[in-house]
């Protein structure tokens, strides 16, 4: 018989891998007619960027289904070493970043065209649409991955962690997650003040500003949730390296305090696809890296970086925290 726990992940594992397929298979059927031509997703390389993420996402689902299932049936793991079973956790972790990244890359791009081109080119239009369903299907393939992640928050995660934490003493254990919160905040505070001063004089009175880009709002939004959701994280952190015990001791609040780690992260990874996805495009036809088109693009690259800085201490904090 089906444990209900195990029978809900094989679900879960199932509807990822279906929203997979169709983002796929929406992604490399949308063309657009240019005359001579025919333009696709190929043309971009976000969206290459996109239809790897889904590829490798599908690749990865297809290998767990069987662990699932056996799970699901027989009430205990194929696989019972704890090595493979925190690896397994973590990689689950990743693809959900990783998907997160895609999502970001996608609509990023995407919705920044829609705006400033698609509503006066309806057959434009109508391709952006296209990309907009299938990075849809992926961003359901991340919630459903993720959710994934806090159902297996419970299971035992890699041995050597495991090993670490009972050697290393609770001061020790609690200043290391204080400083990648410090290190998370310092991150996001950077990426915020880059992306904040970041402009282009065209001379005249004509400025270029991230306020004129929707996509670097977009970061500059994330990285300013990040960074007071750290604030607060930092205090909490600070009262168990001060007196050895959370400040936090209630079931619920903690696991509430957990599935908080995983939004922002993946908030964070969006943030990351989002700023990379539009700039590297950006990038291609801004000229020869002498222009200050180009500066301003490579200032925006430099604030995305530190937002993915951010997002792989906010990781590790998720696969360290007790």
């Amino acid at each position: 018989m089906a444990s209900k726990r195990g029978a809900s992940i094989l679900i879960l594992r199932t509807i990822t891998f279906i929203f997979l397929i169709i983002s796929i298979v929406i992604l490399t059927t949308d063309s657009i007619d240019l005359g001579d031509t025919k333009g696709t997703f190929k043309d971009v390389h976000a969206y290459r960027y996109v239809l790897s993420v889904a590829v490798i996402g599908c690749a990865y689902t297809l290998l767990q289904l069987p662990f699932a299932t056996y799970y699901a049936f027989e009430e205990k793991h194929m696989i019972r070493d704890d090595l493979l079973l925190g690896f397994f956790h973590f990689a689950d972790l990743v693809a959900a970043l990783l998907f997160a990244t895609g999502v970001g890359a996608g609509f990023g791009l995407t919705v920044e065209a829609k705006i400033y081109l698609g509503k006066d080119f309806k057959e434009l239009d109508d391709f952006l649409d296209k990309i907009l369903i299938s990075t849809g299907f992926l961003l359901g393939a991340t919630i459903t991955l993720a959710i994934i992640v806090l159902l297996k928050k419970r299971e035992r995660l890699l041995r050597l962690i495991l090993v670490v934490n009972k050697m290393a003493s609770k001061k020790t254990w609690g200043i290391t997650v204080l400083l990648l919160w410090l290190l998370t905040f310092a991150s996001l505070v950077a990426s915020i003040i880059i992306i904040a001063t970041d402009n282009v004089d065209f001379g005249g009175g004509a400025k270029l500003h991230f306020k004129d880009i929707y996509a670097y709002r977009y970061i500059l939004s994330v990285a300013v949730i990040g960074a007071t959701y750290a604030l607060i994280q930092i205090l909490f952190a600070s009262y168990y390296v001060q007196n050895g015990n959370h400040l936090v001791r209630d079931d619920q609040a903690v696991l509430l305090l957990h599935f908080a780690d995983l939004v922002i992260a993946l908030l964070l990874a969006t943030g990351v696809g989002v700023g990379y996805g539009f700039t590297v495009e950006q990038k291609r036809f801004s000229g020869d890296g002498n222009n200050e088109i180009d500066k301003f693009l490579d200032k925006a690259l430099i604030s995305t970086s530190f937002i993915l800085l951010a997002t792989l201490c906010l990781g590790a904090l998720i696969l360290i925290k007790k």
